[in-house]
């Protein structure tokens, strides 16, 4: 719905209530999965959000703007329960640590 600073994100067709987000995923997200031959199960809209969030975390995009693209009252929310740290995230990490201590 473009950027709405009131009202529905995902109205619906009549714009007066918003989407069933589960009929969006049926009718939706899992045909698309299937016809992009994607193998990975759809696990629901907060599998979602959290996926979302830690993949612009990846992406190094600031956690306020991962925040109010989530749409969280306050920062711990998405620190605390939605973006997560990746195994491979937090070696390259390490490694990133260990390199500036050599350099010393």
């Amino acid at each position: 719905m473009g950027s709405p600073t009131v009202g529905w994100v995902f109205a619906a067709s009549r714009g007066k209530k918003p989407i069933r987000m589960d009929n969006l995923s049926k009718r939706e997200i899992k045909p698309d999965l299937k016809k992009a031959k994607v193998k990975v199960k759809w696990h629901g809209w907060q599998a979602f959000r959290r996926g979302l969030a830690t993949n612009l975390s990846e992406l190094d995009v600031p956690d306020p703007v991962i925040q109010r693209m989530l749409r969280h009252g306050d920062i711990e929310t998405t620190q605390g329960h939605y973006r997560k740290v990746l195994p491979k995230s937090a070696r390259k990490a390490m490694q990133k640590l260990d390199r500036s201590l050599i350099k010393g």
